[in-house]
């Protein structure tokens, strides 16, 4: 035997044993940690301002159904026009949507847009019972945030990735002129077992389920999706959509990806939606 075979003999016991390891302690994190798995906020304190939205938007305070303070920021917009409760994604902060914010408002809407628990300096830990409460707290805070009492109708619930699952759930709980779906899955397990193949199932919690609330949902929604999305699988979001009640609409923007269908007319598609069935209803 050459020496060389004999050492890479007894070299694979031990490479086995470090990735055997290695997958244990992959699972055991995964295990103790599932929510790693979904949120990647961004916790650093940023204002309207320094994301370059002064003089637009304003930084107000509403109280949670817990006691919690959450943190909106928020503009009224012209009196009669639509108002777009924005819920943000699983990652990052409301400075990464200052841009979104902005078109909005350019728009004349009305927007709040609500900083998760653990995001843009708020306190907290985010979690699927405190983002459904809270996206309602802000609901019923918008004629104190506003300024106004905005009619129902006018009102579009804009849910990004994670925030979609939260829209369609806030759908079926407050009422609403309609709901916009950017990037929506079918839930975080169905999630898991495509982004994380390696994990056993039943590591990813069983949450988020936007299949059971889409297909509950009495309003008009807008489905919009990128053909390259490498974070929700375009499958899951034409489940969505085929699961949703009419009207509804869809846009697919073959060459997008994650976070990136607003380069590619998904903003304009979105006015479009919301002037149709939120203002002229």
């Amino acid at each position: 035997m050459r020496p060389w075979t004999a050492t890479l003999k007894a070299a694979l016991p031990a490479a086995f044993l470090a990735a055997l390891l290695a997958y244990g302690l992959t699972l055991l994190y995964a295990w103790m940690n599932p929510e790693r798995l979904i949120y990647q906020l961004d916790r650093r304190p940023v204002t309207p301002e320094e994301a370059g939205l002064g003089g637009l938007f304003s930084a107000e305070e509403i109280r949670a159904a817990d006691g919690t303070i959450l943190t909106v920021w928020a503009t009224p917009g012209a009196p009669r026009r639509p108002v777009v409760l924005y819920l943000m994604g699983e990652a990052g902060g409301l400075a990464d949507r200052a841009a979104r914010l902005r078109r909005f408002a350019e728009e004349g809407y009305g927007v709040a847009a609500l900083a998760w628990r653990g995001s843009s300096g708020a306190p907290g830990a985010p979690s699927e019972e405190a983002f459904l409460a809270d996206a309602a707290a802000v609901y019923d805070a918008l004629p104190e945030l506003l300024g106004q009492r905005p009619t129902s109708w006018r009102v579009v619930a804009y849910g990004e990735s994670l925030g979609s699952a939260v829209a369609a759930r806030l759908a079926a709980e407050r009422p609403l002129g309609a709901v916009v779906l950017e990037s929506p899955f079918v839930s975080i397990r169905a999630l898991a077992e495509e982004n994380f193949a390696f994990l056993p199932a039943g590591v990813a919690p069983d949450s988020f389920d936007m299949l059971t609330s889409v297909q509950a949902l009495q309003i008009p929604v807008l489905v919009m999706y990128g053909g390259r999305d490498a974070a929700v699988p375009p499958e899951q979001s034409a489940r969505i959509f085929d699961a949703a009640p009419e009207p509804r609409r869809v846009f697919h923007a073959p060459e997008a990806g994650h976070g990136a269908l607003w380069s590619h007319g998904g903003f304009e598609v979105t006015a479009g939606f919301i002037e149709y069935f939120a203002r002229f209803r």
